[in-house]
């Protein structure tokens, strides 16, 4: 597991992620950890939140 750090402003962990394998008997990790392209899915809550309304 990747360390994890929530803060006020980041209540996701950081957002980490790595790719592994089951090789039926325990996961093995395929890549290292990485926060690919956070600012592409940031402009995408951004804009998918700035819709949404409370009724």
């Amino acid at each position: 597991m990747s360390p994890i750090t929530v803060t006020a402003k980041d209540h996701g962990g950081g957002g980490k992620t790595r790719v592994e394998q089951w090789d039926g008997s325990t996961w093995v990790p395929l890549t290292d950890w990485s926060a690919d392209y956070t600012d592409v899915v940031w402009e995408v809550i951004k804009e998918s939140s700035s819709k949404f309304t409370v009724e």
